[in-house]
């Protein structure tokens, strides 16, 4: 869930692409994913357009006011980076109650220790390394960036009408009050780090993650990316999933499937990933307002994937043509 920050353009949404449209992002095929057992969470759905909340929505910083009925009551549980701002920015302009709550970064001495524990050395130092080139082919490849958030109406900027809340971690006791002042009908949760049993045990609403990649078989980090790799195009997707307390293991609500194009690598793949998980996102949670929100089992192998190495990267790439 947690995957590293992509900092490139502040401005994307006003680049000028050098071509236009964005053929290989399409067709996009959302669907339900074919199982045996569904399960239905009852979301409560009872409006209170009397409800006085929702003219502040940061500490100490007003946003301006807007009306807060059950449609609205959406929170985004989020992190400061491209992919956050824009989910933040897009679901803003469809539910004009949603909340959007920002958690500081994990710090990276923290992740370091936890991936030797995990991995071992000379795999983390593979990762750091594939990390200082992956910077360098984010800054290469920023104009196809910056075509397909043209092409999407994707904007990488807050909300203006109003300020995100800054907390330390989602798990804090800081994000708990605030989620319990603002009584939300459903939580949105994209790109933070893994949401501790206790948090999830404290709200009965739903909790729905974005992934990208398709559960159960690509977990983890980079989906798209491995199940290139894998050479499972069939694969290359999104997920919009409830959240448990595994790794990516939650019932899958929506997935959609992609098509990259050749044109496209590691640094533009979530770019087109998000721009096809944000309308399952919406449909989330207009759908856990309403009280319709069905969840899946998907009969897939499972498999949990980790950031790759700058020697894994480069076999991957001049083996399988995965970039």
């Amino acid at each position: 869930m947690l995957e590293r920050t992509q900092e490139l353009i502040p401005k994307i949404a006003s680049a000028r692409a050098r071509s236009v449209g964005i053929p290989c992002a399409l067709p996009i095929r959302s669907e339900l994913a074919p199982s045996g057992r569904r399960d239905i969470w009852r979301a409560k759905a009872v409006a209170r357009a009397d409800d006085p909340r929702g003219s502040a929505l940061s500490d100490g910083i007003p946003a301006r006011p807007f009306p807060v009925q059950a449609a609205d009551r959406v929170v985004l549980l989020t992190r400061d980076c491209d992919v956050g701002r824009i989910a933040a920015s897009t679901l803003a302009a469809r539910f004009p109650g949603l909340a959007v709550i920002v958690e500081d970064p994990v710090s990276r001495l923290s992740l370091l220790r936890g991936r030797v524990k995990r991995l071992g050395l000379l795999h983390v130092t593979g990762q750091l390394g594939f990390m200082i080139f992956q910077r360098i082919q984010q800054r290469a490849a920023g104009a196809r960036i910056a075509q397909i958030a043209n092409a999407t109406g994707m904007n990488a900027r807050w909300p203006l009408d109003r300020a995100p809340i800054r907390v330390r971690s989602v798990n804090a006791l800081e994000c708990t009050e605030h989620l319990r002042r603002l009584d939300p009908r459903v939580i949105l949760v994209v790109g933070t780090r893994i949401i501790g049993k206790n948090v999830l045990r404290t709200f009965d609403v739903p909790f729905v993650n974005y992934h990208a990649g398709i559960t159960p078989k690509y977990r983890g980090a980079h989906g798209g990316y491995w199940a290139k790799v894998a050479g499972d195009a069939a694969n290359f997707g999104v997920t919009v999933h409830l959240i448990d307390a595994g790794i990516d293991t939650g019932d899958v609500l929506y997935q959609a499937r992609l098509t990259p194009g050749a044109h496209d690598n590691y640094s533009t793949f979530p770019y087109l990933q998000l721009a096809a998980a944000l309308p399952l996102l919406e449909r989330a949670a207009r759908d856990a307002i309403a009280g319709r929100l069905v969840a899946q089992k998907v009969d897939l192998p499972s498999r949990l994937w980790s950031h790759p190495t700058l020697w894994g990267y480069v076999w991957a790439g001049l083996r399988q043509g995965a970039w």
